[in-house]
């Protein structure tokens, strides 16, 4: 088959089928040149691709006329491919979707195309013959685009009140196209759209809307069940005239009434939600801290475990009894879950959370028994602010392949969430989290380490740059971990082959502004010192390496990670010794800093660090500056 012969692409089945197949006469054009009509329901004739899904009864009486026999189950298909057609065949709309991107990477489009902007090798000729995909081994894979910055404002679209540091700007349509389309081309299912999202806000609801359209499920972040935060619960009291005190205990009914009513707007889209049951206070903290009206974890346990049956209910009235909804154990529902102060619906997922430091799995998920019957998940950060990584990977492809592994033996598979912030620069540890969630323990981390250089950076012997980088954080000790983030909080469970809590750049972050306080250790100077000259190292070898122009992205946060370090290094020495001339230095690096990212802000990414409010560096250059005149 020579895709360059394809004239025609045919739909059949639900919107987001239609849209996939769009992507592929893009990519058709990319790889042929020529462009393919696209046509809802055409024949499929010579040299046309036709795709559809066994729920649309026009196009599975036409597969069975064919011969052709669709793998039952969850989101499977058949991708069959003959010497002068192409059929593609799902079990379901999203299946079909599955199929059709298959298709695009056997032409040699990478999944993460949008935002590398680079081809593979394009392939036009295709071998005949049958491509039938396996099982998932998580049924629901997401994406939880959280702590947003550069993505909201990347491209201005519209600002909104909201109490609360960094999120007055909505991210873009425009912007959300680009993730959107590469969670699919990874066969993501799920997302989270953003960190607060007020569906009774038209301009954010759009979002929601083309999520949905596109095929994705969508759901809230754990602080917004129901889809309400604390800022629209009290916007939506003011709007009823009443008082505006958030507390399930002396104020229920309003709670109540405001659940009823977001839920009221997104089962608007009831088929692709699931829903997010829970109790937290304001701004991501334990309920207690803004409400004292309870006392204590077992009290406070059967106050949240009310909240959530009545969550659970009012869902129920909405949509029936077939919706998904999921509660996550982060923190304090960890421990009271732990204790059995927490009750929730048999049919409710429960989510295990990993340390955002560390990016390992918390003590709970060691130490919780699973009930049975009962369906579990993973929510796993790449990125977490604020003492993890945020501008730069810091998540080691190995550490991710062993918890997920721990969690696939223990049949924590109904859903994962992954927290991936702006998406760019995450790119080879995203399609890496989408390869474990869909292969599970058939992943390899080290071929993939190998296929991913070979795709993204045109080199496979990039995979040493990569391993090299990742070994070169300084690695904070069991006993510092302890200290800074409390035993409870992490717990280290033997020896690894990867670094346990390496510095990424929110850490350095941190420690660099407590050492400006005069919070410092000597300690650190050695382990920063160590940790830049193992960056500069990888450095040298990877500026001799040939690659194409995205190793750049690669090159781009070794160079950062060593301005960064260095940064730190003199606020650390400028705690210990007091002397100005390492403020002076330190602003060097950051003026490094900055200039780096106005190079990197070319073509499409004109104004991508605009948003940059959670690493700050402007801020950083600011509070730094201040210092050193004696301002602060």
């Amino acid at each position: 088959m020579n895709i360059k012969d394809i004239v025609q692409i045919n739909w059949y089945g639900d919107e987001c089928i239609g849209c996939a197949c769009e992507d592929l006469q893009k990519d058709c054009y990319k790889v042929s040149g020529q462009k393919a009509l696209l046509k809802y329901r055409g024949p499929a004739n010579v040299w046309t691709i036709t795709a559809g899904c066994a729920q649309d009864v026009e196009y599975a009486d036409k597969m069975r006329g064919w011969g052709l026999a669709v793998p039952e189950g969850w989101e499977r298909y058949l991708l069959h491919i003959e010497k002068d057609r192409i059929i593609i065949a799902g079990s379901d709309a999203r299946g079909t979707m599955w199929g059709i991107y298959r298709l695009s990477g056997l032409l040699g489009i990478p999944a993460g195309i949008c935002f590398t902007q680079l081809l593979e090798e394009p392939r036009h000729i295709l071998e005949e013959g049958d491509f039938e995909s396996e099982p998932f081994t998580y049924k629901f894979r997401g994406w939880f685009l959280n702590d947003e910055d550069l993505l909201t404002e990347w491209h201005y679209a519209y600002t909104r009140e909201l109490d609360y540091p960094f999120y007055q700007h909505i991210t873009s349509l425009e912007s959300l196209e680009y993730v959107v389309e590469t969670a699919l081309r990874m066969n993501i299912n799920l997302i989270i759209p953003a960190s607060f999202m007020d569906i009774d806000d038209p301009h954010q609801e759009v979002l929601v809307a083309y999520c949905v359209k596109r095929g994705l499920y969508v759901s809230q972040h754990h602080i917004e069940p129901l889809g309400v935060s604390h800022w629209y619960y009290q916007d939506y009291m003011k709007r009823l005239g009443r008082d505006t005190t958030f507390s399930f205990v002396t104020h229920k009914d309003n709670a109540i009434a405001a659940w009823t009513y977001y839920a009221s707007k997104w089962a608007k889209y009831k088929e692709n939600v699931i829903w997010q049951l829970g109790l937290r206070g304001r701004g991501d903290r334990p309920v207690w801290h803004d409400d004292t009206s309870a006392h204590g974890l077992e009290e406070w346990g059967n106050v949240i475990s009310e909240a959530i049956q009545v969550q659970y209910d009012i869902v129920k009235d909405l949509c029936g009894t077939d919706f998904y909804s999921t509660s996550t154990l982060w923190m304090e529902g960890a421990l009271m879950y732990e204790k059995g102060y927490l009750r929730f619906p048999k049919n409710t997922t429960l989510v295990f959370a990993d340390v955002g430091p560390t990016q390992m799995m918390a003590p709970d998920f060691y130490e919780i028994q699973r009930e049975s019957g009962r369906s579990y998940g993973l929510y796993y950060h790449i990125c977490y602010y604020g003492d993890g990584p945020h501008l730069c990977q810091g998540t080691d492809l190995r550490k991710m392949a062993y918890n997920y592994d721990l969690a696939i033996q223990k049949g924590d598979t109904e859903y994962s969430i992954l927290n991936v912030s702006n998406v760019r620069g995450f790119i080879p540890s995203i399609e890496a989290n989408a390869c474990i969630t869909a292969w599970g323990q058939r992943f390899d981390v080290m071929a993939y380490y190998r296929r991913m250089c070979r795709v993204y950076y045109g080199n496979e012997q990039a995979y040493k740059i990569y391993l090299g980088y990742f070994d070169a954080f300084a690695d904070l000790s069991a006993e510092e971990v302890e200290k800074r983030y409390s035993r409870h909080f992490s717990l280290k469970h033997g020896s690894y082959d990867f670094l346990y809590c390496p510095a990424t750049d929110g850490i350095v972050r941190s420690t660099a502004k407590a050492a400006l306080s005069g919070d410092t250790d000597p300690g650190w100077l050695r382990l920063f010192e160590e940790s830049i000259r193992k960056f500069c190292e990888v450095l040298k070898e990877a500026e001799k390496l040939a690659c194409n122009t995205y190793f750049n992205d690669m090159i781009w946060q070794i160079r950062y990670m060593i301005a960064l370090e260095s940064w730190c290094l003199c606020c650390c020495r400028y705690g210990l010794s007091k002397e100005q001339k390492e403020l002076e230095e330190a602003l060097k690096y950051l003026d490094e800093i900055l200039a780096m990212q106005q190079e990197d802000e070319k073509g499409i990414w004109k104004n991508w660090y605009r948003g940059d409010k959670k690493i700050g560096i402007r801020k950083l250059m600011e509070d730094t500056r201040c210092l050193k005149e004696g301002i602060i």
